[in-house]
């Protein structure tokens, strides 16, 4: 991310969907938001909130570099009955995600409907002429690799972002 972004000239740059915080150890100024508290509370440049709903003026930003949730079986929360370890976000927090937490969504709808309105937010808060780098891959469930990538690249675009490249 970090040659894409000095490419852009990117000064602030923010990761709505931000978890732990990898987004900090780029050498730029950076802000992250995140759902779950916890996450959030393990760097100081995360933010409490919501994807949704960006706590950001219009075009506050030069760039984001976000990676959102799969859709994929990390979000399942199975609670197994023998002393296996299950590799989800709730088994990782230790207890059931935050109202709003996409983490818990498996492809579909829904996941669709709550990513449309995190994008809107993303394209308000981006400076004209910013750049969103999207850091995303399919997942394959029963044999077949779904194509969420494609997906979120025309979302994108429907919103008004302009594809530069893809690597």
């Amino acid at each position: 991310f970090e040659s894409v972004l000095h490419k852009y000239q990117a000064k602030f740059v923010l990761d709505c969907f931000s978890g732990i915080g990898t987004i900090h150890a780029l050498p730029f100024k950076t802000i992250g938001v995140e759902i779950e508290p916890e996450w959030a509370r393990l760097s100081s440049g995360n933010i409490v909130g919501d994807a949704t709903m960006l706590p950001f003026v219009e075009s506050s930003f030069d760039a984001i570099c976000t990676s959102p949730t799969y859709g994929n079986r990390m979000a399942d929360s199975h609670n197994a009955k023998d002393n296996s370890t299950r590799n989800t976000y709730t088994h990782k927090l230790g207890r059931k995600l935050n109202k709003g937490n996409r983490g818990c969504l498996q492809w579909g709808k829904d996941y669709k409907k709550i990513h449309k309105k995190a994008w809107q937010e993303c394209y308000r808060v981006l400076k004209e002429g910013g750049i969103l780098i999207l850091n995303f891959k399919n997942h394959i469930r029963k044999g077949l690799e779904g194509d969420g990538f494609s997906w979120h690249v025309k979302t994108l675009i429907d919103y008004g972002f302009k594809l530069r490249e893809v690597l």
